[in-house]
């Protein structure tokens, strides 16, 4: 099989009629229905919102239900009922890739590595009789594979619409959090973390949005509408970095601020060049300056934390990666196989998604965990290359946010990391060196 072949994962490129609006209404909509869930915690009100979710598998097209995600994922642990760690989300993704996979499975080389993981991580649900990691590990290769499908299945003027979507949900997700939070009078007492969500999760599906915006709105024509979103995007985006009191969404302000310094010196300067940098510029400074006169207590508290050392604030991180990576290899079994999900209740969880895999599935577990995305990266890089080399910056800006999670067997990772993909291909075969290249979204 060739490496082209690699990804096609069995996704049809037929044109098809994409009700956007429809679908955000729909997301929209069950957003609300959810806030109201945990305003309430109405058990009648939850047996509707799960109902509402699933019914909805036989209304939309495959390409809508990745809409319907990608606008969702930023505040997955919503949809789910108060006070219970399941997020029915996931399952949703789940049944959806059971009907694909009735229908649409082949073998290629994807799939032998995810059935590889899949074996390897069995080994360790036997060894230690863990039936979470069984469902955890199941529920991931499904619904990865699932996702990984829609890096084929968008033709590119379609491509525009599923970031749209998360950027969408990235704004929702915000909002209806904030919302929450003032309803229950704790936006300003506890870290911000949307509704149901822990603040690293939440954060680390927020901290990317930004990057997409300005690379999609940087080689596109300047119209005041796409001037607005990014104005929309960006304070929505401060108000979430700075109430989170999150230094991994800080952190990630690299990588825009990058891609704002790569466009600038990499293109010949133009008029349009300028007026864009300005707008970025002014956008940027109003925004810092409103959140630190509105909340300039919340951005001392975030200063702070990059000052304390222990493990809760996470300066202490390096002696617990050191403490989970020395307990893992103490053993010649746990160095291999790990220790399935269990955790010291005197220590924090791993805080990272690369020790967490070798804690939990042993070295043949992260391995293959590894090769299935860096060989997904690089099949994917060579069929669509591409000259606009920003549009790269975008897939490390996602896997930066969720390093630093405990994010492995993720749904979230696995949709933001085929978005990221998706904007790759949607810059391929376009010539953008010194000229501008217009494409309306």
């Amino acid at each position: 099989m060739k490496m082209s072949d690699a990804l096609q994962i069995n996704g049809s490129c037929t044109t098809e009629n994409i009700r956007f609006t429809f679908v955000i209404s729909y997301a929209i909509v069950l957003s609300v229905l959810f806030l109201f869930i945990h305003l309430t915690s109405s058990a009648a009100l939850f047996i509707v919102g799960v109902a509402f979710l699933f019914l909805s598998v036989f209304f939309f097209s495959e390409k809508e239900h990745f809409l319907i995600i990608a606008c969702l994922i930023p505040n997955l642990f919503m949809f789910k009922q108060p006070d219970y760690q399941t997020a029915f989300l996931c399952y949703y993704i789940t049944i959806l890739s059971l009907k694909k996979l009735f229908n649409q499975f082949s073998f290629t080389k994807i799939n032998f590595f995810l059935i590889a993981h899949f074996f390897v991580c069995l080994i360790t649900c036997f060894y230690y009789e863990d039936s979470k990691l069984f469902i955890y590990t199941t529920k991931f290769i499904l619904n990865f594979w699932f996702i990984l499908s829609f890096s084929e299945v968008f033709q590119k003027k379609e491509i525009p619409l599923a970031l749209k979507a998360y950027i969408i949900g990235c704004i929702l997700a915000i909002a209806i959090g904030a919302i929450y939070s003032i309803n229950k009078g704790i936006l300003f007492i506890y870290p911000f973390t949307g509704i149901g969500c822990d603040r690293n999760y939440f954060t680390a599906a927020i901290s990317p949005v930004l990057s997409c915006v300005i690379v999609l709105f940087m080689e596109q024509s300047f119209k005041f509408n796409r001037y607005i979103i990014l104005i929309i995007t960006t304070l929505f985006y401060f108000l979430c970095l700075i109430l989170a009191a999150s230094r991994t969404a800080i952190m990630s302000l690299l990588f825009p601020c990058s891609l704002l310094i790569s466009y600038i010196l990499l293109k010949r300067i133009s008029f349009d060049i300028l007026k864009k940098f300005s707008a970025f510029a002014i956008v940027f400074l109003f925004a810092a300056l409103f959140m630190y006169v509105q909340y300039g207590d919340s951005i001392d508290y975030l200063i702070d934390r990059f000052n304390n050392d222990n493990f809760q604030s996470g300066n202490g991180r390096f002696d617990l990666w050191a403490y989970y990576l020395k307990k893992t290899t103490s053993q010649f079994t746990t160095l291999f196989i790990g220790h399935g999900i269990e955790y010291d209740l005197n220590m924090l969880a791993e805080h990272n998604l690369i020790i967490q895999g070798f804690y939990q599935t042993g070295l043949l577990g992260v391995a293959t965990y590894i090769i299935l995305f860096v060989y997904s990266i690089l099949s994917f890089f060579k069929k669509y290359r591409t000259n606009f080399l920003m549009s790269y910056v975008v897939v490390f800006s996602f896997f930066f946010c969720y390093l630093s999670v405990n994010s492995y067997h993720s749904d979230q990772l696995s949709v933001l990391f085929v978005l990221s993909l998706l904007i790759v291909r949607y810059f391929h075969n376009q010539n953008i060196k010194y000229e501008i290249h217009h494409k309306n979204l």
